[in-house]
């Protein structure tokens, strides 16, 4: 697992965004023309002392910058040594109400470096403009790197609360989202398109979504995909008919790597994972919205290296899903002392390899099979080992194999 250390050194706040001119929405003559490039000119005042620039108590609207190059509010672009600060829930900045033509975000980042923002909020006023979905809060483009968000709020987004693109040679890296509140943003929550790594969710909370909490949308087949990210300690409260969490690589080519959930605790919705090598899923939860035709976690198409641990699964179909598609079955595969109840099956391991389910408690409401492991037309199931689990309450078997109509290899199934 990567490990981001990074000691962040808190300035005191030496700019006064107020100071540039910037009012909040209760001055009597406040102007969104006048806050934006206050804004903008307290932004470039504190990257010229590489110092840190205060928002005091209030809420601030800003238009857009006709003149931005990377269709932001607040352009970061080419700024390093920098931090914003706020005073927590109080501190807003906020798109104006209105009609945004074509993608428009609230702050952008390109070949940006060496910032921290804390305590505050960042609000998109989704209800009250009209925009394209592409339009996020928070945009990282290509080469952004020691970026860190710590107890910030990100709503009302048209788009993503955040989004990431980068690209061949321009990664964005190095990315922390501490203690952050992701909410009601109309798209997803954290989208990760490409060429983002080595960064860390830490301690967040995702709700109120329109789409996936967490999507993994990657894109552009010679394009870097996600790699080394990790979240902790997250918490997804889902509620719309989309998967809560999509992760992945762009193809079985470009499998993502290394995308690791700890601790991590997901209500009202399920996962879905693909195209990944070294995916782990330790300690936390998955609590199901009872979608049809959908297993609380299920692994689709390339899959190497899985380990899911300790983990409280309660599922209103299948509970883990390890499943075939055009050829490419999970392979390398841990599941070990989890906690599965189940309607279904409480884990289907379809056609995989090199697998091992062990020492796992499964608990069956009105299901059929425990474990069901089945080998499909054109690929065999090898070097498979069911072992030390306790299975109770499945109506029809409790650890069923099956042949359809290929073979298995080794199997050691004992002790359940």
């Amino acid at each position: 697992m990567s490990t981001i250390v990074r000691q962040v050194i808190t300035l005191e706040p030496s700019l006064n965004i107020r100071d540039r001119g910037v009012a909040p929405t209760i001055a009597p003559t406040v102007s969104s023309v006048q806050n934006r490039k206050g804004l903008v000119a307290a932004l470039d005042d504190a990257v010229a002392v590489q110092g840190a620039l205060f928002t005091p108590a209030g809420i601030y609207d800003f238009d857009e910058d006709p003149n931005s190059n990377i269709n932001g509010t607040l352009s970061f672009d080419g700024v390093s040594n920098v931090q914003m600060i706020g005073q927590g829930c109080a501190s807003v900045l906020r798109q104006e109400a209105g009609t945004t033509t074509g993608d428009w975000h609230l702050l952008s980042f390109r070949n940006a470096s060496d910032i921290t923002i804390r305590d505050m909020v960042f609000d998109g006023n989704e209800s009250n403009r009209t925009a394209d979905e592409q339009s996020h809060l928070i945009n990282f483009g290509d080469n952004c790197q020691r970026i860190t968000f710590d107890n910030c709020i990100f709503r009302s987004a048209y788009g993503d609360g955040v989004r990431g693109v980068g690209s061949t040679g321009n990664l964005i890296s190095d990315i922390i989202f501490r203690n952050c509140h992701f909410i009601d943003n109309r798209r997803s929550g954290i989208g990760v398109q490409r060429a983002w790594v080595n960064s860390l969710f830490d301690g967040c909370f995702i709700s109120g979504t329109g789409d996936n909490a967490i999507d993994f949308e990657p894109t552009g087949p010679t394009q870097p995909p996600p790699e080394y990210l990790t979240f902790a300690n997250c918490h997804v409260d889902h509620d719309s008919s989309a998967y809560a969490a999509t992760t992945g690589g762009i193809g079985p080519l470009a499998l993502a790597k290394s995308i690791h959930f700890v601790n991590t605790h997901i209500k009202g919705g399920e996962m879905f994972v693909g195209n990944v090598e070294d995916f782990k899923f330790l300690g936390g939860s998955i609590v199901t919205s009872g979608a049809p035709g959908r297993a609380a976690i299920e692994f689709d198409r390339l899959c190497d290296g899985v380990d899911i641990s300790h983990a409280t699964i309660d599922s209103q179909l299948d509970g883990i899903c390890f499943v075939n598609q055009s050829g490419n079955a999970p392979t390398n595969v841990t599941c070990h002392g989890n906690n599965i109840r189940a309607t279904q099956v409480g884990i289907v391991a379809e056609a995989v390899t090199n697998t091992r389910i062990t020492n796992n408690h499964l608990i069956g409401t009105g299901a059929t099979v425990g474990i069901r492991s089945r080998a499909l037309a054109g690929f065999d199931v090898d070097n498979i080992e069911v072992s030390h689990n306790t299975i109770a309450g499945f109506a029809t078997t409790g650890v069923r194999f099956a042949a359809s109509p290929d073979n298995f290899g080794d199997i050691t199934c004992t002790h359940n």
